[in-house]
């Protein structure tokens, strides 16, 4: 008897995974449509109260965007690969591509912060070999 609650505990949860899925990558493509448009007001929204409080200002936080993730800066593709929980939290790995050309992945730490995500850290990984 055990079984057959555990599976349905586990598919009723399955809505609720993809939505918070959609939701975080939404969040991440609006940040990214902002820092295309230079909208760096609506860039910083997305950003989570410790972030914002880190930074202070949205143009502080756009002055370290351009000069130190260029590619986000510059992004013309975004594409979603693993979301996972990493002690805790929800880690979304993005691949996105500049102008140039040039591929970078990305971890999006990601918050809830009442009924929305807010983007809490964002870390450049390594890009594998042959990938670039």
């Amino acid at each position: 008897m055990k079984t057959p609650i555990a599976l349905i505990l586990s598919l009723a949860a399955l809505p609720v995974a993809a939505q918070d899925t959609s939701a975080i990558a939404d969040i991440i493509d609006e940040q990214m449509q902002a820092f295309e448009a230079r909208d760096i007001d609506r860039a910083f929204s997305f950003a989570s109260p410790s972030l914002q409080r880190m930074f202070g200002s949205a143009e502080i936080f756009g002055h370290m965007v351009e000069n130190g993730y260029s590619t986000v800066w510059n992004n013309t593709s975004v594409s979603y690969l693993a979301l996972r929980q990493e002690r805790g939290q929800w880690v979304q790995r993005v691949m996105v591509q500049d102008a140039e050309g040039a591929i970078v992945l990305f971890d999006y730490y990601m918050i809830e912060n009442g009924d929305s995500w807010q983007i809490d850290a964002v870390t450049p990984i390594d890009v594998p070999a042959g990938m670039a």
